[in-house]
Parts: C-alpha cells; structure tokens; sequence
C-alpha cells in the first residue's frame, strides 16, 4: 500500500488559491460587484478615457475640466479607464477588482516568505483584510495603496543587501505608485521601510566587534542613504501637495474608549451584516493570541533580529490612532483607515518568530475558517446588492445618449421588493447609478467625485451641481435637498432626466421631497417605473 503524505507547503498552497477563488467568487459571479464609491470611481474614469481620446468631447466639456494638478489618488482612474479601452464598464470593474485580490494575496504571501519561508501560514490570518469596510465603501486607491507599501518593503527586504542602480530606480518606480495610489499608502511604506532600516543597522552594531562598529556606520549612509533616495521623489510631490491642499484637520469626535473598543473588535472588517462582528472579533484575537505567543518566544529564546523593530513602529501607530483628527489634508474616516494597519504591522513581526508546528496548524485552521464565516455573512447580501442595482440601472434604459441625469437616492442601503435594506451597515447604493454612464456619455449631476478636487476630473464652475443645485442638506442626504429651477438659471443649462431610487412613504411628506415634486410637477414627466416601483424616471417636458 503506498501512503501519501503531504508537506504544509503544499497544504498550504492548495488552500491559498482555494481561498483565493472563494475571494473571487462573490466578483464574478453575480451581475455587479457593488461597492460605495465604486460605481462612481467607474464613471469618471469613462469620462477621463473620453476626454483623453477626444470622445465626445464637445458634450463632455460643457461640465468638466481635467485636474491639472499631480493628485496623490489618481491609480484606480488610470487603470480602470486602461480596461475601459478594451472592456465594458461592468467588466473593467471586475478585472480591476480581481486584479487587487490576486495582488493583494501574493503580496502578503511573498513579504511573509521573504521574513521567514516557514511561516506562511500567517497568509490565511491576513487575508481577510483583503475585504476590509474602506474597500467595500469604494476607497480603491487607499486599498491599493496599502498592497503597493508592501509591495515597497518586499523590494527592499529584498534588495537592500544590494541595491544597485537600477534596482535603485525600480525602487523609486514603485515608491511613486505607491504615492499617486494614496498617500497613506505612500507615508506607510516609508514607515515600516525606515524603521526595518533602523533595525537593521542597530542588529548588525550590537552583533559587530568594535573594529566592524566603523565599517557599519558607513553602512549607515549606505541603508539609509538608498531609503532616502528611493522617497525623495515622493515626499517632493507630498510636499507641494500638502502645501497647496493644507492640512485643515477635522478634530475627531470619538473617545478613547470608543476607539478601543473599535480597535480590539477590528470594526475595520465589518462590511455588510452586524454579526459580522462576531468573526472580526475572533480575528483579533488570534493576533493577540500569536502575538502573546511571539513575545513569549523572544523573551525565552532572547534572540532578536532587525524585524523586532516593528514592535516600536506597532506602537507608535497605535498612539497616532487614537490621537488622529477626523480628517486630514483632505482625507476622511481617517479612524477606520489607520485601524488596519497596527494589525498589518505586527503581522510582519509574527512572520520573523519561529513557531511550534501545532500553533501553525491551529492558526491555519482559524484563519480559513474566518475567511468562509466572512464570505457566509456577505455572499447573500452581494447578490441582493447585484440584482437591487439591476433593476436601478434598468431606469437608464428610457435615457438617451448625451443627456444630463439627476439621480436621487432615497435609501442609501438600497431596498428589496418587500421594502428591506439590503446593506445593514453600508451606504451601497448612493452612486449605484453611475454605472449608467460607464459605458456612454452622460452627464450625472451627482458625481461628487467632481466637486472635491482629488481625482482627475473636476466640475466648471457654474455648472458645479454640490454648489447651485443642492439645496439644505444637500444633494446626498435622505432626504436629498435640491434646486432645480435654481442650477438651471445659473448653469444656462437644462436637466434632462431625474431618477428617484427607492422613494416610499418614508420621506414623501418631508420637505425636500415635496418641493422635488413642486419642480417635476412643473416642468417633467415620469416615463418609466422599474418593475418593483423602486426607481422611477422623469423626463423633462418640452418647451420648458
């Protein structure tokens, strides 16, 4: 009888990419792939295609103006108007998404190898932050930005023994991805590259003779020196983005113990259902877990190598999280960004620490086992999410091509047909609409992107929607406040169509809502109602 036995390196391997397809899964197999911001980042991509191509250019140009400024959050525009070339918006989204799975993944899966090759098994504790609550919010360039500042510190893990011109130069190719993805990402990268520099010079001066203490600090200038240069570039363009953006902190409302406890439950994760939490939870306490078990096993063993100093760096974030604004230079919920990274942090601690085999095993185990929980919780909820977007987009098709759009959402967690939110913790559906004008020109007078000034494409002044058509609360509260009458008389310009999502007894005699229906009583005509009567469009009337 032949026995066949299996090393946990190939274990490991098949379960990688068993888990890397139920990742997947959710992406591929239903219609959309639904995301906050998502829908709206797809959009402006197309209109950045078109404006580069020429494509309609004298329809476009009416509203929008490219950004000639060096923005630090242009990768996902970039890229996702690159597959725009060749796919459709729905397709070009999904690739794109596919695409920081795989990366996100293998990423992770090499740094860990590069640390140490036999504890790969800390992948499957890390890849559930592969859907973390920003990348379900439609925060691609911040998402992107954390692959890329560990794709920076896998170079340099790499390379650093022998950093050679051209290696040099790759190192500032990726370190300037990272800046113009996000510049968190970028500011990370330089984190944890300069404190495994420092490590690295304090192990080899402690592990040196007095005569080799000289040659080491002329290798110095030479770690340090590569780590400078190879950011240099980047903190130049941070520098004249920080100078023109300023910093204009927003004070953060929340308590120390409220950031605690969002910290400990790792609320960072929690995407699509309450109990959701439940398997957050477990995740963090599995990193406490393996990081008490690391602790203990340096304190014995009392060896200590360049990696360790990634505990002062897991510390020092920990004290900026719970001292940060609300908002920075521009950048919101600055909160639930920073409270991903102390855990990736000291994930690349745990890498450098030796482990029993049982301990392997049993992480191993939890930690596929919080990845399917994740996937349980959120799989029906995206395919709500998918078939309720479906039948949104499904008021596009009475809208003809070139035309100015104003859709309204009623319930930002989006409705199914007997009237229950989709999305128990999300605003999915706020520009669920904007996957319309993926694929042709339209103008959708709530693209918000266009208002803020970070991304590539920017409103003209008058025809600036979030300045003259909101109205009181604004354009995307529930209720939504807007003007029609108003934007058109300072735009000169007409407002074609005007969708409603999800409008029901809720809000139908609050204020706004009522003077919407003043304004399409005047002046529109509804022509289409989706068919469970959750989106409806208006068409604007003839001569007026």
């Amino acid at each position: 009888m032949i026995k066949m036995r299996f090393s946990f390196h190939q274990i490991e391997t098949v379960l990688f990419w068993l888990l890397m397809g139920l990742l997947l899964f959710p992406i591929w197999s239903n219609q959309y792939f639904l995301t906050g911001d998502g829908p709206c980042h797809l959009y402006n991509s197309k209109v950045l295609l078109d404006l580069i191509t020429n494509t309609d250019i004298d329809f476009y140009s009416e509203y929008y103006l490219l950004n000639q400024n060096t923005e630090p959050n242009w990768f996902g525009h970039v890229s996702l108007a690159f597959l725009l070339t060749f796919l459709s918006g729905r397709l070009a989204e999904k690739v794109f998404l596919t695409f920081y799975v795989l990366l996100f993944g293998h990423i992770l899966r090499a740094i860990v190898r590069a640390i140490n090759p036999k504890n790969t098994f800390l992948v499957f504790i890390g890849l559930p932050f592969i859907f973390h609550q920003l990348l379900q919010m439609g925060f691609f360039n911040f998402s992107f930005g954390v692959i890329f500042s560990f794709l920076g510190v896998w170079y340099w893990i790499k390379h650093y023994k022998n950093m050679t011109w051209l290696r040099s130069v790759v190192f500032i190719l990726i370190n300037l991805l990272t800046y113009f993805t996000h510049p968190i990402g970028f500011v990370l990268s330089g984190l944890l590259i300069g404190s495994l520099a420092l490590g690295k010079w304090v192990a080899q001066l402690s592990s040196s003779s007095s005569e080799l203490k000289n040659v080491e600090r002329t290798g110095f200038l030479n770690i340090f020196g590569n780590v400078f240069l190879g950011f240099l570039p980047g903190i130049l363009l941070m520098l004249e983005y920080l100078s023109r953006k300023g910093l204009d902190p927003t004070p953060n409302g929340y308590s120390t113990k409220h950031l605690y406890h969002e910290l400990i439950e790792l609320s960072s994760l929690i995407n699509l259902h309450p109990d959701e939490k439940y398997v957050a939870m477990t995740l963090s306490i599995l990193f406490g877990i393996l990081t008490l078990a690391a602790l203990a096993v340096k304190v014995w063993k009392g060896k200590w190598n360049m990696y360790d100093v990634l505990l002062m760096t897991f510390v020092f974030v920990i004290v900026i999280y719970f001292f940060q604004p609300d908002a920075l230079a521009g950048g919101s919920f600055l909160s639930k960004r920073i409270q991903l990274i102390p855990y990736l942090i000291i994930l690349l601690w745990l890498a450098s620490v030796p482990y029993h085999h049982l301990l392997k095993w049993s992480a191993t185990i939890v930690g596929t086992f919080i990845i399917v929980m994740f996937c349980v919780f959120r799989f029906p909820i995206q395919r709500s999410a998918s078939v309720a977007v479906e039948e949104y987009l499904s008021a596009s098709t009475v809208i003809p091509d070139k035309s100015s759009v104003l859709p309204l959402s009623f319930s930002h967690s989006g409705k199914t047909p007997d009237g229950q939110r989709v999305s128990k913790t999300i605003w999915l559906f706020m520009h669920g609409f904007d996957y319309a004008g993926a694929d042709r020109p339209l103008v959708l007078l709530a693209n918000y992107e266009a208002n803020t000034g970070y991304f590539p494409i920017i409103w003209k002044e008058k025809m600036n929607p979030f300045r003259y058509l909101s109205k009181g609360d604004g354009l995307e509260h529930l209720p939504p406040g807007v003007d029609l009458q108003n934007y058109e008389s300072i735009s000169e310009s007409k407002i074609d169509y005007v969708v409603t999502w999800c409008l029901d007894e809720q809000f139908m005699d609050h204020a706004n809502t009522l003077n919407l229906f003043r304004e399409l009583k005047e002046g529109y005509e509804l022509v289409f109602t989706s068919k469970h009567g959750l989106a409806k469009v208006y068409k604007r009337l003839n001569g007026n």
